[in-house]
């Protein structure tokens, strides 16, 4: 019986920690969002076939204009070596691709790497920054939205250094997703009275 009872404390530590680990991990994703500026950049879909799979929004960066390239194909590297230069303000960034060694050069605010062909919008973000999670019930008329192209879909991203960025938010017609559903449903419920 003693050493059940000398057991418990730690069994009750064992339990705490997951929790415990899961409140540190959530803190330091909060810290990562709030602490870095958000920088909004315009997308439009990757497949026109299939813009979602499974409940993510797949889609490619329309890079402002004026966006500077410093490579062509012949002379981009392929590896991680190229990162986005971001600087201006966070709603018109400006973005010029460039070296990421080059990324202490006091004209870039943040950096996020990027890689694909040099020509054109070939240039992208990884994978993890090109998908966002949409709702089930409310998949076909983001869909259906980004589709039709009368509605302007931006994505809010937070560079963390070392060309590292995490998504923040989806923004249609410059309103936050969850609120522009929200007013979406407002105004077909006003617009079919019962």
């Amino acid at each position: 019986m003693k050493l059940a009872e000398t057991l418990k404390p730690l069994g009750l530590v064992c339990l705490a920690l997951p929790f415990v680990a899961m409140l540190g991990m959530i803190v330091l994703n909060h810290n990562n969002v709030q602490g870095h500026p958000e920088y909004r950049f315009e997308i439009e879909g990757y497949d026109p076939r299939d813009l979602l799979k499974g409940h993510f929004l797949i889609f490619r960066y329309k890079w402002p204009v004026g966006t500077v390239n410093r490579f062509d194909d012949s002379s981009y590297p392929r590896a991680n070596q190229v990162c986005a230069c971001i600087s201006g303000e966070t709603l018109q960034p400006q973005v010029q691709f460039d070296s990421c060694k080059a990324q202490g050069k006091p004209h870039c605010a943040a950096t996020v790497e990027v890689s694909g062909w040099a020509s054109g919008t070939g240039l992208q973000p990884p994978e993890s920054l090109r998908q966002f999670y949409i709702p089930e019930a409310q998949a076909p008329l983001l869909e259906k939205m980004l589709r039709s192209g009368g509605r302007k879909f931006e994505v809010a991203i937070v560079p963390r250094g070392q060309g590292q960025a995490q998504l923040k938010a989806l923004y249609i017609d410059g309103t936050e997703l969850n609120e522009f559903l929200l007013n979406e449903s407002h105004s077909l419920s006003s617009s079919h009275p019962d």
